[in-house]
């Protein structure tokens, strides 16, 4: 199995991180934490042809997205409508 994580909150990585690490040591498992943004990542990766994923496990907070916000921009311009990050994650 590979996992590759986002996580933007610093703390919260580094317990990922610890976490990940003490399964890879018992698993088949290769992972990557990064620090980047999932939403510009996944869109970037996908407006280059690319689908990386098989799954995505998201928890994104209750956030409204402005309609001229570059989250929004970068949905739309990979065909994804929505008002708020909560949503887009059940999609």
């Amino acid at each position: 199995m590979e996992i590759e994580a986002y996580e933007i909150d610093n703390t919260l990585r580094t317990h990922l991180e610890t976490t990940l690490a003490s399964y890879a040591g018992r698993l088949p498992l290769t992972y990557k934490v990064s620090s980047g943004d999932f939403i510009w990542e996944a869109a970037r990766k996908n407006l280059q042809g690319l689908r990386p994923y098989s799954h995505a496990i998201l928890n994104p907070p209750y956030k409204k997205i402005n309609s001229a916000s570059e989250h929004r921009l970068i949905l739309r311009r990979v065909g994804i409508e929505t008002v708020n990050l909560y949503t887009l994650s059940s999609r």
